[in-house]
């Protein structure tokens, strides 16, 4: 994928830019458009057109995207030789607002373990572990195959967003799950029946039944968020902290400093709530 974009990126840049050129379509009103004609369409008029009307209920983070996507289509037919001036047609990108992500308090975690863990359902309370304890990505976990892990090493091996690698810790709870599954001789994914990323959304989000008087949204980036919340509070540096979401900043006025593995697992271990 071009400069690394996530797949969910792609396929809603693709859907911004789609419902542009339906929008150019109809306000050319002719049945074709051919590379002479089509590019002339495009101007300040027809985008802040196209965005008025197409934006009356998006917020500003989705609108954000929208801009960027077509400033980023806009980019691709001048570089694919169209008669298109992209830098002259580039939209403002608008200034999304930075919202402090809620998070389910240590007591609200601990009392979910312990719901998972008398279900007795291995594969429902590993996804806990890693979403929490290892605060992975919901298609992170869903890619996992068993050569990833290294149990001896208490890690595992990630291939996240933009395509970076990282090593990750895993709970002592996570293994002796694992270790469970791997005995019960799955195939080569730890997810039995091939669930996809609905499924184990949707599992997620069941957990919140679990919970006595819970307002919040069980979803899997807010297990990350309160484990990032959690650490911090705990007095797990932002660096480290970093390393394990796998992001290249936490905040916009922290750089990413590069740490060495086995301090990470190491001052984990002391940070982690629970093992």
């Amino acid at each position: 994928m071009h400069k690394n974009r996530s797949v969910h990126t792609c396929r809603s840049y693709i859907r911004h830019s789609t419902n542009f050129l339906e929008d150019l379509w109809v306000s050319a009103n002719s049945p074709k458009l051919d590379r002479d004609s089509f590019p002339k369409l495009i101007d300040r008029k027809t985008l802040g057109s196209h965005l008025q009307e197409s934006s009356k209920n998006l917020d500003a983070a989705s609108l954000a995207q929208k801009v960027s996507a077509l400033n980023t289509f806009l980019k691709f037919l001048q570089s694919n030789g169209w008669e298109v001036d992209a830098k002259r047609l580039k939209l403002s990108r608008p200034k999304v607002p930075q919202r402090a992500p809620q998070i389910l308090t240590e007591d609200q975690i601990f009392f979910l373990r312990k719901k998972l863990t008398e279900k007795n359902v291995p594969q429902e309370a590993l996804l806990f572990e890693l979403l929490y304890g290892s605060a992975l990505r919901i298609s992170e976990c869903l890619s996992l195959k068993k050569e990833d892990f290294e149990l001896n090493k208490s890690q595992v091996r990630i291939l996240g967003k933009g395509m970076k690698r990282r090593i990750v810790p895993l709970t002592k709870y996570a293994i002796s799950l694992l270790k469970q599954l791997f005995t019960a001789e799955l195939d080569d994914t730890i997810w039995a029946g091939s669930p996809g990323v609905r499924t184990l959304r949707r599992m997620c989000s069941s957990w919140a039944l679990l919970l006595p008087e819970n307002e919040l949204k069980i979803y899997p980036h807010l297990l990350r968020h309160s484990l990032a919340s959690h650490l911090l509070k705990r007095g797990l540096k932002l660096p480290e902290i970093q390393k394990l979401l796998g992001h290249s900043r936490l905040s916009t006025t922290q750089r990413y400093t590069h740490l060495d593995l086995s301090d990470l697992i190491k001052n984990y271990d002391k940070s982690m709530p629970f093992q």
